[in-house]
C-alpha cells in the first residue's frame, strides 16, 4: 500500500524518500546501522532523484549499469580464428534422430546446431553462463541458407564472424561446415545463418544498453578479424533477398511472359 502521510513526514525528516515504499527500506536500515557497502551507498546517492521515486525499474536500471561493467567478459585466447572463415566456436556430429524422409540431416537440425553455437560463444566469453549481470541476448532476425547436405555421424564445425554491432545489437554471420570426407579434402559449407541479436535486460525483459566491458569486447572481436591480412571479407551471402532469379525471355504462354512471378500473372 502507499505510504501514509505520517510515514512519509517521519521519511522526510529522515532523509528517506517515502514514497519508494518497501522497495529500499532495507538497504537504508543497513545504512542506518553504519555497515554499507561506501560503493553502494554514494551510487544510491547518485540514483536516488526525484524524477526516479515513481519509475523503480528506472532506478534498477541505473543502479546496475557501473556494477555490470566490472564483470569478466572475455575473449579467449585459445579461440581459432580462420582467416577465411572466421572463429571456430563450436564442433558436432550429425546425429541419426536428426534426419528426415529425405535421409539427410532436417532443417530443424541445422538450426539446432547454430543455436548451440551461439550458446557456446557466448559462454565462452562469458555472457551466456554468468547470472550476475542480469543481462542476456535475444534472437531478433535470422536468415539461413542451406548450401549442402549432412547425413548421419558426419562432423562439422560452425564459425562466428562479427559484422557490426551498436549500443544494443549484434550482427554476425556463422557459416556451418561439413568436416572433410578424406584426410586431405576441403571442408564443405552445408550452411549459413546472418543473425540480428539484442541485448536485453533480464529483469524487465526489454532491451537495453549493453555493459562497457561486453561492448569493449566486441571491440576486441573486431580488431582480431582487422588484423587478418587481407581480413574477413563481407561474406557473399550477407543481406541476400529471398526470392526466385528469373532471366528475361521473349516467348509467352497462355498470354504470360515466361518467367512471371505467380503474383505479377494473377493481376
Amino acid at each position: 500500500p502507499p505510504p501514509s502521510a505520517e510515514a512519509r513526514r517521519r521519511g522526510r525528516a529522515a532523509g528517506r524518500p517515502a514514497a519508494l515504499g518497501p522497495l529500499f527500506r532495507p538497504a537504508f536500515r543497513r545504512r542506518r546501522a553504519g555497515s554499507p557497502n561506501p560503493a553502494h551507498r554514494s551510487l544510491l546517492r547518485g540514483v536516488l532523484r526525484r524524477s526516479d521515486r515513481r519509475s523503480p525499474p528506472a532506478i534498477l536500471s541505473r543502479l546496475s549499469a557501473p556494477l555490470i561493467a566490472d564483470l569478466p567478459f572475455r575473449l579467449p585466447e585459445d579461440f581459432v580464428l580462420d582467416p577465411d572463415r572466421g572463429f571456430l566456436i563450436h564442433r558436432g556430429v550429425v546425429a541419426p534422430d536428426w534426419t528426415d524422409r529425405n535421409g539427410h540431416m532436417n532443417v530443424v537440425y541445422y538450426r539446432l546446431a547454430f543455436d548451440r553455437a551461439t550458446q557456446a560463444f557466448l559462454a565462452r566469453i562469458g555472457l551466456w553462463d554468468n547470472d550476475n549481470d542480469q543481462g542476456s541476448t535475444f534472437a531478433l532476425e535470422d536468415h539461413v541458407t542451406y548450401q549442402g547436405e549432412l547425413h548421419p555421424g558426419r562432423g562439422f564445425f560452425v564459425t562466428y564472424q562479427l559484422l557490426d554491432y551498436s549500443e544494443k545489437l549484434v550482427h554476425a554471420f556463422l557459416r556451418l561446415y561439413a568436416d572433410p570426407e578424406a584426410g586431405d579434402g576441403a571442408p564443405t559449407l552445408a550452411a549459413t545463418c546472418e543473425h540480428i541479436g539484442c541485448y536485453v535486460d533480464m529483469r524487465t525483459r526489454r532491451s537495453a544498453p549493453m555493459p562497457a566491458a561486453f561492448t569493449a569486447l566486441l571491440e576486441a572481436v573486431a580488431e582480431r578479424q582487422r588484423g587478418l591480412s587481407p581480413g574477413l571479407l563481407p561474406p557473399a551471402e550477407q543481406g541476400r533477398v529471398i526470392g526466385i532469379r528469373r532471366r528475361p525471355r521473349a516467348d509467352s504462354e497462355a498470354g504470360t511472359p515466361a518467367g512471371t512471378p505467380v503474383a505479377a500473372a494473377a493481376h
